[in-house]
């Protein structure tokens, strides 16, 4: 599913409204949706007070069209202006005398509001859509307007809250929105799906969402910014297993995972990767934490790395002998930062670097704590890489605080992208997944997820698709839409408070095999 940019919404608007598409007529349509959704969302009946908030744009317009058609069915409509309009009888035309117009900008109306929205069933939000800028400077309506918002959170009990486009004071491309942003329970967006309603903030004010096409969604370029993963994504790449098939057919995977006080980490990412079909998973760490994965997990070989507690540069000639043997790396789950096993892990990154074979390699939390150490690191990684950092981890690669990060996560995830030519995840709600011009979203939100040790259970998913071939972005994607899914299983069954990283275990088998044949059925 196509995914935009405001940008991208405007362009849109302006070649379809310059090919043979009417704007008053899609104004015109869209209003009729609204008042439409509006009223079987309430008591559909005479006198349903309804108040709808109006900007001065276009939003607005299609407000107060809606406004018009609720207004000949008689529900009891009251219109809230942010700002003068001149254009009122356009779009009310012969229900105007019906319809109670309040100017935001007179104060004696405020006990006339309250009451209003204490009365009312339903409050429509015709503000700004995505001409709301969340860097621009208040002006006198935008004043008028925070103080609307917080009469409403203040007064709102029962009343459903419909947003037109995308509920003013989020920011259409990041997610970030003002504190009295309304948190609706619909929103119609036209043409497409906003980038910024995938991101938090922004995606938990939106409630469900209803896409309008409007004929403007014709004029969306389909090479857009970015797409939301689907079933649909998968089905072309991966290995179905034929009747021929033996394990060498499935990949062989280095793990450097764990240390002595992580040891369960190495335990949750093979684990992982075996789930994910890895034909042989091959384990490096040191002698305790083999020893405890092995009696967990038989189905493992063990690279042999002597008698040290922490995996050291001893091992390293030995390694790279072998190393061409993998389909596919996985480096620093629980590996700790220990200094002799910085040393190995900075002399296998630059090694793989010189490597003619391009090994695809996954680097996750400390892989990337210990990246970001390194002078020069983002030229001294190899082709086929995929980076996996949670904020704090993207905050230090970047050398900028989390609040920066998070403030528009697309933007850093593509610099840093573009930085390394590496495939990166900015996990988190609305995971964000760049490759070259690759932008891909997971509109999957699961809280049982925050939890220690799902990272490295991604980490090891995504590392058992790579060793079976499959690109980094398919690799990447297939992951992350897996650990979800079945990370929405875990919170249904079990609850996202109980519930643990190894729960996972249980549905991901499930979960891959729906995805997998999801076009066989």
């Amino acid at each position: 599913m196509i995914v935009i940019t405001k940008e991208e919404m405007q362009d849109a608007e302006k070649r379809a409204f310059a090919s043979n598409l009417n704007q008053e007529n899609i104004i015109e349509k869209a209003g009729v949706i609204i008042a439409q959704e509006a009223w079987v969302n309430t008591t559909a009946s005479k006198n349903t007070k309804i108040i709808i908030l109006v900007g001065p744009g276009n939003n607005g317009s299609d407000g107060l069209v809606a406004a018009r058609f609720l207004s000949s069915w008689k529900a009891t409509v009251t219109i809230l202006l942010i700002s003068k309009r001149n254009d009122l009888n356009k779009y009310l035309k012969d229900e105007q005398k019906n319809i109670k117009c309040i100017e935001m900008i007179k104060n004696h109306e405020a006990r006339t509001i309250t009451k209003k929205i204490k009365e009312s069933e339903c409050i429509i939000d015709a503000l700004y859509g995505i001409g709301w800028d969340i860097n621009r400077k208040q002006k006198t309506d935008e004043y008028n307007l925070k103080k609307l918002l917080d009469k409403i959170q203040l007064h709102r009990d029962r009343q459903f809250i419909l947003c037109v486009d995308i509920p003013t004071g989020v920011d259409a491309n990041t997610g970030q929105c003002i504190k009295n942003t309304l948190t609706a329970d619909m929103t119609i967006t036209f043409g497409a799906i906003k980038i910024g309603m995938t991101q938090q903030p922004g995606s938990s004010k939106v409630g469900n969402i209803i896409i309008e096409g409007l004929g403007i969604d014709h004029f969306i370029k389909e090479r857009s910014s970015a797409h939301i993963i689907s079933k649909n994504d998968f089905h072309k790449n991966i290995i179905k297993r034929k009747s021929a098939s033996n394990k060498g057919h499935f990949g062989k995977i280095l793990v450097i995972a764990g240390s002595r006080i992580y040891p369960g980490a190495a335990i949750l990412t093979c684990e992982a990767a075996a789930i994910a079909g890895a034909g042989i998973i091959t384990l490096a760490s040191s002698k305790f934490v083999q020893q405890i994965n092995i009696t967990k997990q038989p189905e493992l070989t063990l690279f042999d790395t002597g008698n040290s507690e922490y995996l050291d540069e001893s091992i390293f000639p030995q390694l790279i002998r072998q190393v061409d043997n993998f389909n596919a790396i996985v480096i620093g789950p629980g590996i700790s930062q220990n200094k002799r096993t910085v040393l190995l892990i900075n002399k296998i990154i630059e090694f793989l670097k010189k490597n003619k074979h391009s090994i695809p390699l996954i680097l996750d939390a400390d892989g990337l704590n210990i990246l970001a150490k390194m002078e020069n690191w983002p030229f001294k990684l190899s082709k086929n890489v995929i980076l996996t950092p949670h904020p704090g981890e993207m905050a230090r690669l970047l050398k900028k605080s989390i609040t920066e990060i998070q403030s528009n996560r697309i933007k850093y995830a593509s610099i840093l992208a573009k930085k390394t030519e590496a495939t990166v995840i900015l996990k988190g709600p609305g995971t964000i997944i760049v490759s070259e011009n690759n932008i891909m979203i997971s509109d999957v939100s699961v809280p049982a997820l925050a939890t220690p040790g799902t990272g490295d259970i991604l980490s090891g998913l995504i590392g058992g698709f790579l060793s079976q071939k499959l690109l980094p972005i398919d690799a990447a994607c297939f992951g992350v839409y897996a650990h979800a899914l079945a990370g929405q299983e875990v919170e249904k069954n079990i609850g996202n408070i109980s519930s643990k990283a190894s729960d996972l275990f249980k549905y991901l088998p499930k979960t891959i095999k729906e995805i997998v044949y999801a076009k066989d059925k």
